[in-house]
């Protein structure tokens, strides 16, 4: 059962977006194939906006009445019984932990392929809280950044548990002590290995965030994409792990959370590098390196968060903002265009939430601090990259490490 345009590209039978392959036995785009995933797998129920039972759906609206695109999900042939993938149980001999996709692929786990559970205790600190925004019809891109931010979470969490492990078993460390340090429900400690381990695995998870969240993501070329991807990763890495290094470590100036379950400390960056055997002058690397996180990252960053003092539904927006940044380097106009968009309805529904649920008069204050944090976001993302040369010329992280590849 198909829909094609003119030029022969295949549509979503839901919303008749650009359809990339077939779910649930019929052609529909990722994010429909995401929203229905979640709602069978969460036992979401809704109800109808307007209590029609028959709300148009298409690309453009397709958020406006979710009871009625799911009705439309079930009416052309997706069911139930068919969400029903599972990961596979990680192996020392096994290079990807998971199964293949619906669709075909056995690269990285995607996002879309994976079924959420709620986390065992192990870890529960690491995630994300539950966080009440206010009416989906009030603000739905933050309710829908929100929810996406949290099942995302649940996949990073899951992948960098294996790719972690593989990274362990590949250098000597047994399965058995990741085991015991897991059951100790608290972050790793990272190592360079670990690190571009998790960087590979953000990819697939990152990008999956943005093709749930902003329904213009699918229509930008690949390059536009990936110049996106690339530099989200690097301002999540800032901004979310100097707000997650607060909220983990609070009083701590000597430890940062350098991926989403694993930690650098700062006394101790020499012990990062045991596993990169190409770097030579390990003590000038971890001096190089701690200096570049505590200025920029725990002096500077941690000092604008402090002041902010940001509240959960603040973050969610940053979260949104950061994935499409006012400049970049690679960016066209069509990116520039959906940047001005998505930040005007960001900026539009976080004034609902200061006037109508913090009950704020005057919210300048509150929209100055995000900008400073997005500002400084930008000023540190580009600083990265010219650390990154010098770091290549000691070997830390070379052309070959998806750490260079990413900030670059």
């Amino acid at each position: 059962l198909k829909i094609m345009e003119e030029d022969g590209m295949r549509l979503c039978l839901v919303c008749t977006a650009k359809s990339d392959s077939a779910h649930f036995g019929v052609d529909s785009c990722r994010a429909c194939a995401a929203f229905f995933r979640r709602t069978v797998s969460l036992q979401k129920r809704y109800i109808c906006r307007q209590g029609t039972q028959n709300c148009e759906v298409n690309k453009d609206v397709r958020y406006i009445c979710r009871r009625c695109r799911y009705i439309k999900c079930l009416s052309i042939g997706m069911h139930p019984d068919n969400v029903h993938s599972k990961p596979k149980k990680p192996s020392s001999t096994d290079d990807s932990p998971y199964e293949d996709s619906p669709s075909g692929s056995s690269c990285r786990p995607s996002f879309c392929d994976i079924e959420i559970k709620q986390e065992p205790s192990a870890f529960k600190q690491l995630s994300p809280c539950p966080v009440t925004i206010g009416s989906s019809e009030e603000m739905p891109m933050l309710n829908q950044i929100q929810e996406q931010y949290r099942l995302t979470c649940c996949v990073r969490q899951k992948s960098e548990h294996s790719a972690i492990l593989n990274a362990n078993t590949f250098n000597g460390v047994g399965a058995l002590l990741w085991q015991r340090q897991e059951e100790m429900n608290r972050p790793r400690r990272a190592t360079w290995g670990s690190l571009n381990q998790c960087t590979n695995s953000a990819i697939d998870s990152m990008s999956d965030f943005a093709a749930n969240c902003f329904d213009c993501f699918a229509e930008l070329e690949p390059a536009e994409r990936w110049a996106l991807i690339q530099h989200y990763i690097t301002s999540m890495f800032i901004f979310e792990g100097s707000y997650r290094t607060k909220k983990l470590f609070p009083g701590n100036n000597d430890v940062f959370m350098i991926s989403y379950i694993t930690y650098i400390d700062l006394n101790d960056v020499e012990a990062f590098f045991a596993d990169a055997t190409a770097v030579k002058d390990k003590p000038q690397a971890a001096k190089l390196l701690r200096d570049n996180i505590k200025n920029s990252l725990v002096d500077w960053m941690g000092t604008i968060l402090e002041r902010a003092d940001l509240t959960e539904t603040e973050c969610i927006a940053l979260y949104g903002l950061l994935m499409f940044p006012p400049y970049l380097a690679k960016g066209t106009p069509r990116i520039a265009k959906y940047t001005h968009e998505i930040h005007q309805t960001i900026h539009r529904e976080l004034n609902i939430f200061y006037k109508d649920k913090m009950r704020l008069e005057d919210t300048s204050a509150r929209f100055a601090h995000l900008t400073a944090i997005q500002l400084c976001v930008q000023g540190i993302v580009y600083k990265i990259k010219e650390d990154m040369e010098i770091y290549q010329l000691l070997n830390i992280f070379d052309e070959s490490s998806y750490v260079y590849n990413v900030v670059l």
